[in-house]
This record gives structure tokens, C-alpha cells and sequence, in this order.
């Protein structure tokens, strides 16, 4: 995973890749949901999530149809509030042969995607 700050002043994000084992990456940047988007997708106050930012072509996010714009709400069924613990579900579920369960918020709908696997 690879965080650092943002000259223009934007929050941090992050790219998700697999494990240093040789795992696949998850293939997408991550930044804390901004308050102004929470409206548009659906987020409830006191909803924790990650904006997607980028998604990868041809990597396992892409696979599974996650877009720019979703916003993750919990990994393995677990809240989210920072991009290192939707990479550590992802190595989790990597390590295990197993896709991980993302809850993402869409276009107002909350929606459960398994990736990988």
C-alpha cells in the first residue's frame, strides 16, 4: 500500500495491492469519503467509508464492476474509516483462497460485492 500527501492540499489515498507474498492486486485508490459527497451516495451521518477514487483496468476490483465513486463502507464485514483496512481484508482473504465481502455504498443503494477469490 502506498499513502502520501497530496501537494494540491487533497486527503491522502491509497493503492491497494495484494500481499508481499506475491499476492494479486486489489487495484484501486482510496480516500476518506468527503462531506460533501455523503448526500449523493446515500451515506448516513456517522457513516464511516472510502471514496474509490480509481479503479485499475483488468485488476480483481475491476473484475467485480467497482467504479470511481462508490464508497466502501465495510470490508469482511467489518467498518472501514481508513484505506489500510481494506487492504489488510483484502491480504486476510487473499491468504485464505477467499474473496473479501465490500459493502458499498452506490448511487443511493447499498450493495455487498465479493472480490477475488
Amino acid at each position: 500500500m502506498t499513502i502520501g500527501p497530496r501537494p494540491d492540499g487533497q486527503p491522502q489515498q491509497a493503492a491497494l495491492k495484494g500481499s508481499s507474498a506475491g499476492g494479486r492486486r486489489l487495484g484501486m485508490a482510496l480516500a476518506p469519503v468527503p462531506e460533501a459527497a455523503r448526500g449523493r451516495l446515500g451515506l448516513e451521518l456517522g457513516t464511516s467509508g472510502l471514496l474509490i477514487q480509481q479503479v485499475e483496468p483488468g485488476s480483481p476490483a475491476a473484475e467485480t464492476g467497482l467504479r470511481p465513486v462508490d464508497a466502501i463502507v465495510s470490508a469482511s464485514n467489518r467498518p472501514v474509516t481508513a484505506p489500510a483496512e481494506v487492504a489488510n481484508a483484502w491480504t486476510e482473504a487473499q491468504g485464505q483462497n477467499r474473496p473479501v465481502l465490500l459493502r458499498i455504498n452506490r448511487d443511493r443503494q447499498s450493495l455487498f460485492v465479493a472480490v477475488g477469490g
